[in-house]
């Protein structure tokens, strides 16, 4: 399930209302009463709205697919396996600086390789 979150909008209206108190408090506010006062109504109400949102991380779930590693793979075109291997953590670094061809493969997260192995899908929660 894709997460919701709305601490940077609730942070930036929080900002909003202490600029505002602040600019009034030092006499900065050069509008009546009434208009500050309405300027304030909107971010409270803004503040309260967000307040009474959900918030959730978002996440992830494995199930089973009945399909192995490899038939899955041998389903994927070149792009989709190359997005799979970058969202597992799969690295691999390449070095010719010494003459001859160097590399090094960093494997990621091998619980996720592992899961997947097992005929087990990633599944966006």
């Amino acid at each position: 399930m894709p997460g919701e979150d709305h601490s940077d909008e609730l942070r930036q209206i929080e900002d909003a209302i202490k600029t505002a108190r602040t600019e009034k408090d030092l006499g900065l506010f050069h509008g009546d009463e009434e208009s500050y006062l309405e300027r304030i109504k909107v971010l409270v109400e803004r503040r309260t709205a967000l307040l009474e949102l959900p918030s959730r991380p978002s996440g992830y779930e494995f199930r089973p697919t009945g399909r192995t590693v490899a038939e899955h793979w041998a389903s994927l075109s070149t792009e989709n396996k190359n997005l799979l291997l970058i969202k597992m953590g799969v690295r691999v670094f390449y070095d010719v600086t010494k003459g001859f061809p160097d590399y090094r493969i960093e494997w990621g997260d091998m619980d996720r390789i592992e899961r997947l192995a097992q005929g087990l899908e990633l599944t966006v929660t």
